[in-house]
């Protein structure tokens, strides 16, 4: 377990940076938009595009984390961070949309590459905590987000407090370079192929049906985690009457949430039930959150829809570490930075068409409601899907 530490502190720590620097804009979509002459709900568009990019930069990963090694690709992922931040902070709407790609070449490649680092360090079993644990960066970063954006917008406008967030991303880059010599010391030279390392990836998962339908789930429940995400501080503000503090306190609530549930259902899939059958469990329960949240009206107690958003970052977040445990339990350590490189071009994509559909059903509609109602109907599909028998592994 000696040598899960230092490999596992590296990855979450990274991870954590990187998911505040997706957040900010979501988070302060209410006092940036007048800037950039838009309206808080258009801020999917900006998630959109981030995630766009993450699709494609995830492909690319196996191959170049194999090449100069997790930590380096690490280090050049939060730098991307950064600099999208940075973009953003300018206040121009081409400029933040372009920060919004930047941010997504770095967020692609995080996950293939920690993953490609700790399944050479952990156990078959010791897998689902392992990688939940690792995976509880995102919510640390969503509560984060949701905790400091607020608190230094007021010192220091939104604007300011996006610069801070991307000299975050430059300091981690810089602390995580005394960990490069052993932990990229399996890195090998030689030529990578573009063509390759984008099609090589999809074509696994593709021809490997127990793959194609664990991406298949990763849409659904990733399109769910970021309109929570998204969405969440926009709708409590401008729908339920709450304040930007408030909303962002919520928002830390549930992500908060999100790490618990990240840890619990790591430990429930090493002991008590098959990390498939939890998978399915979820999708319902998400379901059923996102159901509750579109009831939401400003007379609900506070303690109530505190309780509501709990429930459903504990399960709209919560749900990442089982499943790439399972994408490299069906697959093996060699190939899993590969496999999970294109099962997340599925996750990503679940991300990238989310915030839009639910944008666009929402300006449809007039509000959010309908779109938290669409989003607990699509949840339920891969809960069914994972009940039934698990297709064959294939090649």
């Amino acid at each position: 377990m000696k040598a899960v530490v230092k490999p596992l502190a590296a990855t979450l720590g990274a991870q954590v940076v990187v998911g505040v620097c997706a957040l900010t804009p979501p988070v302060l979509a209410v006092v940036a938009a007048p800037d950039l002459g838009i309206a808080p709900a258009d801020v999917g568009a900006f998630t959109t595009i981030l995630f766009l990019t993450a699709m494609f930069s995830a492909l690319a990963a196996g191959p170049v984390v194999e090449r100069f090694g997790a930590i380096r690709v690490t280090q050049a992922c939060l730098l991307c961070a950064a600099a999208g931040m940075a973009l953003t902070a300018t206040a121009s709407l081409p400029l933040a949309a372009l920060g919004g790609m930047v941010v997504g070449l770095g967020y692609g490649p995080m996950t293939p590459g920690s993953t490609h680092m700790l399944a050479r360090v952990t156990t078959p079993a010791s897998r689902p905590f392992v990688f939940s644990f690792k995976q509880t960066s995102v919510p640390i970063g969503g509560a984060l987000a949701g905790l400091l954006l607020p608190a230094l917008h007021g010192a220091l406008g939104w604007r300011g407090a996006a610069l801070a967030v991307a000299l975050l991303g430059v300091a981690t880059a810089l602390a995580l370079q005394p960990l490069r010599g052993a932990l990229d010391s399996d890195r090998r030279a030689g030529p990578i192929s573009l063509a390759g390392s984008l099609a090589g990836p999809l074509l696994t998962v593709v021809r490997t049906p127990v793959l194609r339908q664990l991406g298949l789930v990763s849409l659904s429940f990733s399109a769910a985690q970021i309109c929570l995400g998204t969405y969440l501080v926009v709708y409590l503000v401008g729908e339920v009457g709450y304040g930007l503090v408030e909303a962002g306190l919520t928002l830390a609530v549930a992500q908060g949430a999100g790490i618990t549930g990240r840890l619990a259902w790591g430990a429930i899939a090493d002991r008590l039930v098959t990390a498939r059958r939890l998978l399915a469990w979820l999708g319902f329960a998400m379901a059923a959150a996102a159901g509750v949240t579109a009831l939401i009206t400003g007379h609900w107690p506070v303690a109530a829809i505190t309780a509501i958003a709990a429930a459903f970052g504990a399960t709209a977040v919560g749900w990442n570490g089982i499943y790439l445990a399972e994408v490299v339990r069906v697959t093996s350590p060699e190939r899993s930075a590969n496999a999970t490189g294109g099962v997340l071009f599925f996750t990503f994509a679940g991300m990238t068409v989310g915030p839009a559909v639910f944008g666009a059903i929402a300006s449809a509609g007039g509000d959010l409601r309908m779109a938290f109602w669409v989003l607990a109907a699509i949840c339920l599909l891969p809960g069914l899907a994972l009940l039934r028998r698990a297709p064959e592994t294939g090649g």
